[in-house]
């Protein structure tokens, strides 16, 4: 099974690490010219960036979407990794100004990797980035969670998991050992995820 590693922006990480769990959040991309082709179930991992350069937690990937900022707030709210719908707007203002940012849609959409059952651990439970993460990758890399590095990453989050919500969170393993080989997850959709799929055309658009 595969899992993905992705950059995370601080603000939105330290924000919904408030609460060490969260039901759904909203892992937004400031363009929505890239589509994400991750399959639902798998495993997302948030690498934060230097000087961190650590793996602070994950989710499993519910969805991906191409939203209007308005409807991803009305969505998701805070799980957007922003108390306000205007301190979202200013931060991807900041961001798209500062990398010259466009969009498929136009500006005024974003890209929404939906993900469920997040997870956030706290600055002593961090887990070493993977070792070949290239220092200029600022977007997602796919890693095979039975080998190398992403079996390490996936082991590590399901030990740090176990520990700390043995009854609340689902870890996806079979018991092979101590952990087995991994599993895709069947995610179970909040209120935004079930919104945002019976407001949506097939091709990830609003109606």
């Amino acid at each position: 099974m595969d899992g993905w590693v992705a950059v995370t922006h601080s603000d939105w990480f330290d924000f919904l690490a408030q609460l060490r769990q969260r039901e759904e959040v909203n892992f937004w991309s400031p363009s929505d010219y890239y589509a994400f082709h991750g399959a639902p179930g798998s495993p997302f991992f948030f690498k934060l960036t230097s000087p961190r350069n650590a793996i602070g937690g994950f989710g499993y990937v519910a969805s991906f979407s191409r939203l209007p900022e308005w409807l991803a707030w009305e969505c998701f709210g805070e799980g957007n990794g922003a108390a306000t719908f205007q301190d979202l707007k200013a931060r991807l203002d900041r961001i798209r100004d500062r990398n010259r940012m466009q969009g498929a849609g136009g500006l005024s959409q974003i890209g929404c990797i939906i993900l469920v059952q997040a997870v956030f651990f706290p600055r002593d439970q961090w887990i070493p980035q993977p070792a070949d993460w290239a220092a200029r990758n600022l977007r997602y890399k796919r890693y095979e969670l039975t080998i190398g590095e992403g079996a390490r990453i996936w082991r590590e989050c399901q030990e740090r998991t176990a520990l700390a919500f043995p009854r609340d969170v689902m870890v996806v393993s079979e018991e092979r050992e101590r952990y087995g080989e991994p599993v895709l997850m069947r995610p179970r959709l909040g209120q935004g995820a079930f919104r945002v799929a019976v407001t949506m055309r097939t091709d990830g658009r609003v109606r």
